[in-house]
């Protein structure tokens, strides 16, 4: 069922957008309550569940709070665990999705999950190479409590916004408008351009490869925003230079998906 008027919006789609942001939410806050001891990296993953920008934003303000020199490779470490757990977020929302839709051939979905695979692995791999050091960073400090209505409110009207774009682009442009949009969307909101574009496969608008294909390159492009707030908190030249590799090979996988799945399959 869509609404009346457009028919853009489809009621279940948006049901189960603003469930999952409760759910992840709910979820990401009883971790932090329970396992707070636990470390720095319980706080990114569960916090890059929710909003890996925000997560992003907290731990490189640590490098004007404590020596450079032992604090880089704690932010290092903190940002690309909370781009996993993004990248590992949207593969769950995906696999959910192929679950339920039951759309396009098995390859081309199999083919999307390698990719997220990839991804993971090679963000990982980057990570190991970090000596993990410990943090006198108290936990409380470095995050607002993630359970909000409000945050999934905002998430859903980000929704609306990305699910508008993207119809009128695919109208306009075809499987370009789409990808345009997963690329621009993903600096904004990935969550919001995978729910727009799998939605958009449920009605038939998109093709499956086109729409996993925009799905990978908003990922991507979410991974590499960073470098947006890394530059908008001015922060230490070392940072950039320790954080920006990692995150530009994370991202590599989900890029060369994106085209191949686009174009050879």
């Amino acid at each position: 069922m869509t609404d009346p008027i457009f028919h853009l919006v489809s009621f279940r789609t948006l049901y189960i957008f603003f469930v999952a942001i409760l759910c992840i939410s709910y979820l990401s806050y009883m971790v932090l309550k329970l396992r707070s001891s636990s470390g720095l990296e319980i706080v990114s993953f569960f916090g890059g569940l929710v909003n890996s920008e925000a997560t992003t934003v907290s731990f490189t303000r640590l490098c004007f709070k404590s020596s450079l020199e032992n604090i880089t490779p704690v932010v290092s470490r903190g940002v690309i665990v909370a781009n996993l757990a993004m990248i590992s977020r949207n593969f769950f929302l995906v696999l959910l999705f192929f679950s339920l839709l039951k759309r396009g051939t098995p390859d081309i979905w199999y083919f999307s999950f390698l990719a997220f695979t990839t991804s993971l692995l090679t963000g990982y791999a980057t990570i190991a190479l970090v000596s993990p050091k410990k943090s006198r960073v108290k936990l409380e400090d470095m995050l607002e409590s993630p359970l909000s209505y409000r945050i999934a409110f905002k998430a859903c009207i980000v929704f609306l916004v990305v699910l508008t774009a993207t119809a009128l682009a695919v109208k306009h442009l075809g499987e370009v408008g789409v990808l345009a949009v997963g690329g621009i969307g993903g600096i904004a909101s990935t969550t919001a351009v995978i729910f727009t574009i799998l939605s958009l496969i449920e009605r038939g608008s998109i093709e499956v490869s086109a729409g996993l294909a925009a799905i990978l390159l908003s990922t991507a492009t979410a991974v590499l925003n960073k470098f947006l707030y890394l530059k908008a908190l001015k922060a230490p030249r070392v940072l950039f230079k320790d954080l920006g590799w990692r995150l530009v090979f994370t991202s590599i996988p989900l890029f060369l998906s994106s085209i191949l799945l686009l174009y050879a399959l």
